[in-house]
């Protein structure tokens, strides 16, 4: 069976810009996507098995704070293993020739795992809010804690995954029919409700989240800092950009995801050229990558243990200093 025929009978639905055969797609646009996927899945597959072993390596870094830190690099780490590896394989084929079932198969995963990353990245905000803002009062982050948030965090993304198993949404091709995910094109009343509820519950409402987490991490910052307990700036507008990255990044990676899928159940019978939808596609894969170079290689700490992992480090008594947005707020009390 030709593979480009195989594809376009795949699914029943046509997905973010897929659902047939892409008028020119040779080896000349193939082998430059595949090669950044490639580039993309291998990338994340390293550093986010590094981030991960130097949490598992060193006890004193398995801390409640840390325990998004390590979800957010295990659902990176599945995100390219599964759907990376496998994007790049059909890219270069020019297809995906694996069956209907393994279509299914790589949607669960990659919302399943993506979910789960933009959670997790929710969850650290929530962390940093509770620890240096103290809405609570005088609550610490404990081991229950930071356990319950995890499975918080794998529930909520396995609640919002399954549905297209169980006949509410479904999963199809996307983009230049090398990978697969939720048809946001699917007209049905009740496929429309699923990628709507997606949309707000698993976009617009960890990133609202994200914002009012650090925004008032950053007003407690500027608060401490005018009561003459800062740092110096050089440590304040380290701990101010850090936040924007994180912000910045979210946005940059998911955003164009989104706005594409939900402008589909808007307008579901607009069509979108497959090599188009392909890149906020590449975009959102990509968040595995520089979600642990913010998070795990910009942090001074986790540099300090992967030297260690690696030998490079002859002290053994390096101790982990603690963030140092929490020493400049306790300095208040």
């Amino acid at each position: 069976m030709d593979p480009h025929n195989r594809s376009a009978n795949l699914s029943e639905g046509p997905g973010l810009g897929g659902g047939g055969a892409v008028p020119g797609w040779g080896p000349s646009v193939r082998a430059p996507l595949s090669l950044v996927m490639a580039v993309i899945s291998l990338s994340s597959i390293v550093l986010n098995s590094l981030a991960i072993a130097v949490v598992l390596r060193f006890q004193v870094l398995q801390q409640p704070l840390n325990y998004a830190l390590l979800s957010l690099a295990s659902a990176d780490l599945g995100t390219a293993a599964t759907g990376g590896v496998l994007s790049t394989v059909c890219t270069a084929l020019g297809s995906f020739v694996l069956g209907r079932h393994s279509c299914v198969a790589e949607g669960f995963f990659m919302s399943f795992f993506g979910i789960s990353a933009l959670m997790s990245i929710s969850m650290l905000a929530v962390e940093r809010y509770v620890v240096i803002c103290k809405p609570l009062g005088s609550l610490t982050v404990q081991k229950e804690h930071g356990v319950m948030g995890v499975m918080v965090i794998w529930a909520w993304s396995l609640l919002w995954s399954l549905p297209p198993l169980l006949g509410w949404g479904r999963y199809s091709l996307e983009g230049i029919n090398a990978s697969c995910g939720p048809d946001w094109a699917d007209p049905s009343p009740t496929g429309r409700a699923y990628t709507a509820s997606l949309f707000v519950f698993c976009f617009i409402f960890p990133l609202a989240t994200i914002a009012f987490c650090y925004g008032n991490v950053l007003k407690a910052i500027r608060k401490v800092s005018k009561l003459g307990f800062a740092l110096g700036n050089k440590v304040e507008n380290r701990v101010v950009m850090m936040i924007l990255l994180v912000i910045i990044a979210f946005l940059i990676a998911w955003t164009p995801y989104a706005l594409c899928g939900i402008i589909v159940v808007i307008y579901p019978r607009i069509k979108i050229n497959p090599l188009a939808a392909t890149v906020p596609i590449y975009m959102a894969k990509s968040s595995g990558v520089y979600n642990p170079l913010i998070y795990f290689i910009m942090n001074k700490q986790f540099r300090v243990y992967l030297l260690k992992l690696f030998c490079f480090s002859k002290s053994s008594s390096t101790k982990l200093p603690q963030p140092i947005a929490i020493n400049l707020l306790e300095r208040k009390t």
